[in-house]
């Protein structure tokens, strides 16, 4: 480890600096206007060309430094990007690739910085050198931290070996082209795992496991391995729900989401599918999120984008949460014991109607009277209220679910999450009570809406409420939204019920 002695530099030095390289370019180009470059010479023409290459690729350093300098301060969540190759993109105007190869090269050769200022070795401290010295290109460094990747993953590889690997790709990337670079990585990954010592299937059925536990404050704990078939499968499944959700629509995209609704209307349209496009890595490809404070237009029924500011692993848990909701309101569930798999809380009727005090799972622990109440809307979950003295008072009630042809029904009038600007379809909804079923609303088409997972969690955190105007969904924002608080419909339903000519008659099928 090297302490970092020297003070950082003030924003006027990095300026002047700055100023002082791109004059040194300035006279390059200047001396090389007018075709001066092809009357040099075959020598010095391929001299100057890898030299220049040289100074090329050590200007990848400050593009590491920048992105570790932005991780560091946590820009991206400042400027209200997901990522910080999401804040690249739209701060660099490059494309997610390149975005993300930077912040891959960050993370291996930049070593981090301890709270104690002392900066620590790169994960990769040769090829780290070799990229510092103008040795190595961009493009090849980057196929060397993804191949040094995947091979520290096998779980036979040891520490000597990706060692040695390190070194001689390194070498290589210094020599060689792209192509004949990953002929050298092919050849170094067969060598560190010959035929004969372990089939991959071996040892993905030898190490697969899943374990789950409770923690003593009722956080629970998920780790394991698992095969690629169960991998894929969990992928598939996850994979759609973890696209980042705007809290509010997004202006830049209104018209295209409205022709989208519109095309849903005509009945030669295709199928419409939602933009689940985003690269499952950390840092991921995010749609397109806006930075806060931007100049939104000036129609008033659009309220200015919220991005969603999840982590990648918050979304995931997010995800699973949808998952395995999903599967509990499917009905087709195993049982314990003739019992159904089925969710029981308990909770007294004080605490239910207030916001202090909390009620229990059937293991024990604890969950607010928030929480049960979302729960229970749209989840199937038996809630037990009972009285100050602990008397049963009521155990569930008929028909909470909406039954097949009222989901049906939703799916006719909807179309998908009814929020404003979303764009989730019907099967990623679940069935919302807008008068909430524990207040004793119904459930009646008139008393619910579809909204998505993410919708139905926030929108009461986020200020918003819903209400039901003339048979139609209208959501009514926040003040700091809209001081009128104006009610807001969704654009898709908006079409689907207000186009001039009389709306295409909705046909649910398999419902």
């Amino acid at each position: 480890m090297a302490p970092v002695d020297q003070p950082a530099p003030a924003a006027s030095d990095l300026g002047h600096t700055l100023q002082q390289l791109d004059t040194a370019l300035d006279a390059v180009i200047d001396t090389l206007a007018h075709d001066r470059l092809a009357g040099v010479g075959d020598d010095q023409l391929i001299d100057f060309a890898r030299r220049f290459e040289t100074v090329r690729s050590r200007t990848s350093v400050v593009d590491q430094e920048i992105v570790t300098a932005c991780q560091a301060t946590g820009l991206a969540r400042r400027l209200a990007q997901c990522a910080t190759s999401k804040l690249l993109v739209d701060l660099l105007h490059i494309d997610h690739s390149e975005a993300h190869r930077r912040v891959r090269a960050a993370k291996a050769l930049r070593g981090e910085t301890t709270m104690l200022g002392e900066r620590l070795e790169p994960k990769r401290p040769r090829l780290a050198a070799a990229v510092a010295a103008g040795h190595v290109p961009a493009g090849n460094a980057d196929r060397v931290i993804q191949a040094l990747r995947d091979l520290d993953q096998l779980p036979w590889t040891t520490t000597e070996q990706l060692d040695e690997a390190e070194e001689i790709l390194t070498d290589a990337a210094t020599t060689l082209p792209p192509t004949e670079l990953g002929y050298v990585i092919d050849e170094l990954a067969d060598r560190i795992n010959p035929d004969g010592t372990f089939s991959e299937e071996q040892v993905h059925q030898a190490q697969r496991a899943v374990y789950l536990w409770k923690g003593r404050d009722g956080a629970w704990h998920l780790r394991g391995r698992l095969t690629p078939a169960l991998g894929q499968k969990l992928n598939a499944i996850l994979e759609p729900l973890t696209a980042p959700q705007h809290s509010y629509p997004d202006p830049d995209h209104e018209a295209e989401q409205d022709q989208q609704a519109a095309r849903q209307e005509q009945p030669d349209g295709q199928d419409q599918q939602p933009d689940e496009n985003q690269q499952l890595s950390d840092d991921h490809q995010a749609g397109d999120d806006q930075q806060a404070g931007e100049d939104q237009p000036s129609n008033p029924n659009r309220p200015p984008v919220e991005p969603d500011l999840r982590t990648r692993g918050q979304r995931l848990h997010d995800a699973l949460d949808e998952a395995f909701s999903r599967l509990l309101q499917a009905g087709d569930n195993p049982s314990v014991g003739g019992t159904p798999a089925t969710v029981i809380i308990t909770i007294d009727h004080d605490n239910l109607i207030g916001q202090y005090g909390h009620g229990r799972y059937g293991d024990g622990t604890p969950i607010s009277p928030e929480m049960v109440r979302k729960l229970a809307d749209n989840s199937d979950i038996v809630p037990t209220i009972l009285s100050a003295k602990g008397k049963v008072l009521w155990l569930g009630r008929d028909r909470r679910i909406a039954d097949k042809n009222q989901t049906a029904a939703l799916i006719a009038r909807d179309g998908g999450c009814s929020f404003p600007g979303c764009n989730r379809p019907p099967q990623w909804c679940q069935r919302h009570h807008i008068i909430s079923w524990l207040n004793g609303g119904p459930t009646d088409i008139d008393n619910l809406t579809l909204t998505c997972l993410f919708h139905h969690s926030n929108f009461e955190a986020l200020g918003w409420q819903c209400r039901m105007i003339d048979g139609l969904p209208y959501w009514i924002p926040p003040r700091w939204i809209d001081h009128d608080q104006k009610p807001r419909l969704n654009y898709r339903i908006r079409i689907r019920h207000h186009l001039d000519k009389p709306p295409t008659p909705s046909v649910v099928l398999g419902a």
